[in-house]
């Protein structure tokens, strides 16, 4: 008898599961919603020490208030602490001067000097010999690279030497969450001074009995004393006795031609009428035509290539004369045709601006787009019939100025649209 084997064939089980060999299961990412902190307004503290605001024209330096107190008590100054502001206020670009060529260099760029010049060094050389502590704070943001900019540029003017101590550069945070760059005596920040200030205090564990803060904007110099007075409890303002707010005010450059106006930072704007009412110094006579500053204001967007819905805004403004002239002579319309902004230049043309005007150096709007070579500008003031034939006060028409500064086919066109336009 045969006997068959049967052979039972078993599915073989499951591996067990190991770590190997399971998948990880995949979460959703689920942003978590950012609930918005509610700042709680700090209590008035006490402010026990004195507050002094002062108008100051940098025209006469001498005459700075800072230096006056400096020689009636010396003895103060040991425990005096200054925070300059840099651009504007320690320094500025000169529109009237150029600086020297350097090699291999083709093109001037503004000289940059120190705003009092000589005066001024004396100031600094006054309070650093009497025992100051002088700090420079800038608001162009912080970085490493804007923090050595700075002191780069302070070197150049020979000004390092009064500011710098032996904090090494670093970042640090105020204010919860803002980010100052500090360190040899230059605090880099965004609008945060008067938070770095105190900072930087602690860090050089400095308790003044004097602070003095100079600054040329208006606003802020009152703000910086906002800020001290909302804090007067901090550790470091425990032993202050006054605080002395200078507001260097740069109008009587700017009315010289030698500084460029500041279209956000201009302490005349009638916003800022407030503020500056807060200083001693400020006589009703010295303050501006209105109308003056909205003019002002209009030129610099216009130079500055401000954007057209902008500069319209502008120009609806009833006290606004849409062919008052500028420092040099220059309308809305020249300046725009200057830079070659013919959207703007339209726009004013639209307006009714006269095509004509000549600045001071006897230049016109379409002898300004020849130099330039900015022919669809060119083309526009053509069509809208500008007078080709027009000589400024070095004989040249607006043809041989393109030629000259190297636009041949420009200048050809418009010796064929001016020059011999009537005998076609």
């Amino acid at each position: 008898m045969t006997t068959t084997a049967t052979t039972t064939t078993t599915e073989s089980a499951p591996a067990a599961p190991t770590l190997s060999n399971i998948a990880p299961e995949k979460k959703k990412y689920v942003r978590e919603e950012k609930q918005e902190e509610t700042k709680v307004e700090k209590e008035p503290v006490p402010v026990n020490f004195d507050v002094s605001l002062h108008r100051q024209d940098v025209a006469t330096i001498t005459n700075l208030r800072l230096m006056a107190t400096c020689v009636a008590d010396k003895k103060r100054l040991a425990r005096t602490v200054v925070g300059f502001d840099l651009d504007r206020t320690l320094k500025y670009s000169s529109l009237l001067e150029n600086a020297p060529l350097k090699p291999g260099q083709t093109t001037a760029l503004p000289l940059i000097k120190v705003r009092g010049g000589d005066e001024f060094i004396k100031t600094l050389d006054h309070l650093r010999e009497h025992g100051a502590t002088m700090f420079v704070l800038t608001a162009r943001g912080p970085s490493a690279v804007k923090h050595q900019t700075v002191t780069q540029e302070l070197a150049r003017l020979d000004l390092l030497k009064y500011f710098e101590d032996q904090i090494k550069p670093q970042t640090i945070v105020v204010d919860g969450d803002s980010k100052v760059y500090v360190g040899n005596g230059v605090l880099v920040c965004s609008y945060y001074k008067p938070h770095a200030f105190l900072n930087y205090l602690e860090m050089r564990n400095l308790k003044p009995h004097r602070i003095l803060f100079v600054d040329d904007f208006v606003v802020n110099v009152a703000s910086f004393c906002d800020h001290l007075k909302l804090n007067a409890d901090h550790s470091q303002l425990t032993t202050l006795k006054s605080y002395e707010g200078i507001w260097l005010d740069p109008q009587a450059i700017i009315n010289s031609g030698d500084m460029g106006a500041s279209n956000s930072e201009n302490s005349y704007d009638g916003q800022f009428t407030q503020y500056r009412k807060m200083f001693k110094g400020l006589k009703k006579s010295m303050e501006p035509d209105p109308a003056q500053i909205k003019m002002n204001k209009l030129h610099h967007s216009v130079r500055y290539n401000a954007k057209v819905k902008d500069i319209k805004l502008l120009l609806e403004d009833p006290d606004i004369d849409i062919d008052g002239v500028d420092k040099y002579g220059r309308t809305p319309l020249t300046s725009a045709c200057k830079r070659g902004a013919t959207e703007l230049a339209e726009l004013l043309l639209g307006m009714k601006a006269q095509i004509d005007v000549q600045c001071e150096r006897g230049n016109s709007a379409v002898m300004y787009a020849a130099m330039g070579g900015h022919e669809k500008t060119c083309d526009l003031l053509i069509a809208a019939k500008a007078n080709l034939t027009l000589e400024n006060k070095f004989y040249r028409r607006a043809d041989i100025l393109a030629g000259k500064q190297g636009h041949p086919e420009l200048a050809e066109k418009l010796v064929n649209a001016g020059v011999y336009a009537d005998l076609k």
